[in-house]
């Protein structure tokens, strides 16, 4: 018969083992940071595959847009989803001004999106200076044919438009549940069942 020490181990593994099944997972896809061009075609970017181009067709099934020749915009590829969840940037209010989130955020179901061209009033708070802060996303996975939450950090320099941009890194949960700004994966450490 195992030993109490041992049979305490196999449940722990088992409940690890079950908890991890049912949870999602956190995908990031960290440096090389990304330069925003100044341009009004900007950079596209793949948020599940992290391809990013300067042309549509270099990004296939990109999810995000920032661009702009005299002030940054973000545009997101306006693709729906199966249950017609567009594609959108966590807001104020619906269709509002784009927020800037600090490290702690939740971005989920329950946030505004603005799934709008981007126009002055909703990108003020991003054309300044912004540096560490996260832009909720709402994006259409098609590996998962689910809509996904995440966060993009940017960095932005001018304080009156926002260029040069630039893209340090992004994560989003793959399963469809919410995610806070700043999250990232933790790698599980050796542990022991006493």
């Amino acid at each position: 018969m195992p030993s109490s020490k041992t049979r305490a181990a196999a449940v722990a593994v088992s409940l690890f083992a079950l908890a991890s099944a049912a949870k999602g997972t956190v995908q990031c896809h960290p440096s090389p940071a990304i330069p925003v061009p100044a341009t009004t075609a900007g950079v596209y970017v793949n948020l599940v595959t992290g391809v990013n181009a300067t042309t549509p067709a270099g990004a296939p099934n990109w999810d995000f847009n920032p661009w702009g020749s005299s002030s940054i915009n973000f545009w997101l590829n306006n693709s729906a989803d199966p249950a017609g969840n567009p594609d959108g940037n966590v807001a104020a209010s619906a269709g509002g001004t784009l927020l800037v989130l600090s490290s702690g955020a939740t971005i989920d179901a329950t946030s505004f999106y603005s799934t709008e061209t981007p126009n002055a009033t909703a990108m003020a708070p991003w054309r300044t200076t912004q540096t560490g802060k996260y832009l909720g996303v709402r994006f259409y996975n098609e590996t998962t044919a689910s809509t996904n939450y995440g966060w993009i950090q940017i960095d932005t320099v001018s304080p009156t438009t926002g260029l040069p941009a630039t893209i340090q890194s992004w994560c989003y949960q793959d399963d469809g549940t919410g995610i806070t700004a700043g999250t990232s994966p933790v790698e599980l450490e050796t542990f022991t069942v006493e």
